[in-house]
């Protein structure tokens, strides 16, 4: 009887052990935030953004915590800086009515401009133009009614850039 007691209360200290784990495995999972587009400012600010549409909540600490970023409708954000968002499931996306403008770099996995939405592409790199200037490494989705317009690309001199990307409207 002893011995079948001794095992019993193994296997209770060895299960709360196992739980124990388990909760410290998933608090150390962390999980996308959307954060969204406060006004018309600088994109590439973290004072820009909020974690409420109205503001009242929190501000991200930074742009690689795989985190999602949404320009609001009437907001018109532009870059004051280069501008990278990375992270697992990150994204950058325009609501219908809101526009981003890249006077600096822009990068990000994820690139996505709803229907009605603006990007305003106004960058030169010194170079002639790469696909990768678009942001969206891995995903670029544009609706059929939104708006990309380019003002400025490849080195500026506007000879010979290489091809823009095809980029097919999502079915």
């Amino acid at each position: 009887m002893r011995s079948s007691n001794l095992q019993s209360r193994s296997f209770g200290f060895i299960k709360g052990i196992a739980l124990s784990l388990f909760l410290m495995c998933i608090t150390v999972v962390s999980f996308a935030a959307t954060y969204y587009s406060q006004g018309s400012l600088a994109a590439n600010a973290t004072a820009s953004w909020n974690s409420v549409r109205a503001g009242g909540g929190t501000a991200p600490t930074n742009f690689t915590s795989g985190d999602i970023f949404v320009i609001q409708n009437g907001h018109s954000m532009t870059t004051s800086a280069a501008w990278t968002v990375s992270g697992t499931n990150s994204k950058i996306q325009i609501e219908s009515g809101g526009t981003l403008t890249n006077t600096f770099a822009v990068a990000a996995p994820a690139f996505q401009v709803d229907n009605g939405g603006t990007f305003v592409f106004n960058y030169t790199n010194g170079t002639n133009g790469a696909t990768a200037d678009i942001p969206g490494s891995t995903t670029r989705t544009f609706g059929a009614s939104s708006t990309v317009e380019i003002q400025k690309w490849g080195d500026g001199t506007g000879t010979s850039p290489v091809v823009l990307p095809t980029i097919a409207a999502p079915g």
